[in-house]
């Protein structure tokens, strides 16, 4: 029987490491780790280890792991559960951002820095993160949450509205996710624009799921009923185009289903009972985290009905005829900002790549770097 229970507990610990796609076979505990080879490049972000890695296939991925003293501390393990969740929803709903993957407590890999306790290894998108890019018109679509705004500035905001509409393709989605996983963390930090497809991807969802952002939106729309705000087609067009996207994850994911993916990454990157990663405090957080998907959920329900109330209201006034998106326009990047400078430049040639290779890494390197130091 305890044959059995073994190899019933090896197949399902398979199985959450590898249930999504093979691109990440680097995790396979049979892959060989010597074909790994860790880009010797230091950044010393004040939050968390930050480590580049290339596997046997000339993949590029960023090791991302909290600095904590006790491996015991809630928080930092925990974050790599929210990050999961959150990075989950997002791909199984192709939402533009980076893919991500747990790496448990307790598997060694190059470039994790304490094997004790989990991390996390990303994907790495492509662009510029916006905080450096000057000439274009960057948009604010964080939904904040802190004491230090105004409670008429938290969440979701007449600004938000309108600049996530300024590039429907992709900002909705992104805002929609933001508000359904409870991120008020969407800095200028942790975004990214690519100017040749025109495109934003989103990265960094370890803010998640300890706040109800649903409901500051919920008030915003039931304000904006009453005083009957004007919105203009494209602001309306975005709404509506967030409005779809905070449905498709109502219907996709229930608290309960939620409520089984917080428990399964949290077993996956080693917090479960018995070890020393789990203990009364961090169960607490886990139950929090529960209540909070349920409050949003049950909130995100309500702030869809608002939301076609909002825009039924709109549809008389401005007509369906004009509903249509936008012809978008391309940010415009001089000549000096589509050029880097490359520190790393003789460090990354040591790399056994080709050039295209190194300056592909290089190049996202240099774009992280400024992600993770501004934020």
């Amino acid at each position: 029987m305890l044959k059995y229970l073994l190899l019933y507990a090896f197949l399902l610990n398979l199985q959450l490491v590898f249930c999504f796609d093979h691109s990440f076979e680097l995790l396979d505990p049979h892959y060989n780790k010597n074909k790994i080879k860790k880009i010797r490049l230091k950044l010393n972000h004040k939050k968390s280890y930050i480590t580049y890695i290339m596997d046997g296939a000339k993949n590029i991925f960023l090791i991302k792991q909290a600095k904590v003293h006790d491996p015991a501390s809630s928080e930092g393990p925990l974050i790599v559960v929210r990050e999961m969740l959150g990075a989950y929803i997002a791909e199984l709903n192709k939402i533009p951002a980076n893919r991500v993957r747990i790496i448990p407590a307790d598997y060694a890999i190059p470039g994790k820095v304490h094997v004790r306790i989990p991390a996390t290894l990303h994907t790495l998108v492509s662009g510029e993160v916006l905080i450096k890019l000057s000439g274009i018109n960057k948009p604010f679509i964080r939904q904040p949450w802190t004491k230090r705004f105004p409670k008429e500035q938290r969440g979701l905001t007449y600004r938000v509205i309108h600049d996530m509409s300024l590039h429907p393709s992709d900002l909705p989605l992104i805002v929609a996710l933001d508000t359904f996983i409870g991120n008020g963390a969407r800095r200028h930090t942790s975004f990214f624009y690519d100017a040749k497809p025109d495109q934003f991807w989103a990265i960094d969802f370890e803010s998640s799921f300890d706040k109800n952002l649903c409901k500051p939106a919920c008030d915003l729309m039931s304000t904006m009923l009453k005083d009957e705000t004007k919105l203009t087609s494209q602001e309306l067009n975005g709404l509506i185009i967030y409005r779809d996207t905070l449905k498709k994850f109502i219907k996709h994911h229930s608290p309960d289903e939620l409520h089984k993916k917080l428990d399964e990454f949290a077993l996956q990157a080693g917090i479960k009972p018995g070890s020393s990663l789990f203990n009364d405090k961090v169960a607490k957080k886990l139950l929090f985290y529960k209540k909070t998907i349920s409050e949003s959920y049950k909130s995100a329900q309500e702030l869809v009905l608002l939301l076609d109330e909002l825009i039924a209201f709109h549809r008389t006034k401005i007509g369906d005829q004009y509903l249509i998106h936008p012809k978008q326009e391309k940010f415009n990047l001089s000549d000096t900002e589509q050029s880097h400078d490359y520190p790393m430049r003789q460090n990354i040639m040591n790399l056994d790549c080709s050039k295209e290779k190194a300056e592909y890494i290089i190049d996202r390197i240099q774009a992280y770097k400024e992600a993770f130091f501004n934020n």
